[in-house]
């Protein structure tokens, strides 16, 4: 079964803005996807479509990593 693909043009960008912050303080893409109602798959698909989401989901990891492992 394939999961539904909700083009990025339709999705709001407090919804990708609440991914990433998600993502960034640690939680798994595709629970933050959950959270936010939409897919991974989605998520994937906006940063085939929009290569500047590319680079604004590895700022995400980076700082999810850096507070990971940031010495307090």
């Amino acid at each position: 079964m394939s999961e539904a693909v909700t083009p990025r043009r339709l999705t709001p960008d407090s919804v990708v803005i609440g991914i990433l912050a998600a993502v960034a303080t640690g939680l798994p893409l595709d629970v933050a996807c959950r959270n936010a109602g939409t897919t991974r798959q989605s998520f994937y698909t906006w940063m085939r479509d929009e290569p500047e989401l590319v680079d604004r989901y590895a700022h995400a990891v980076q700082q999810q990593t850096h507070n990971r492992f940031a010495r307090s």
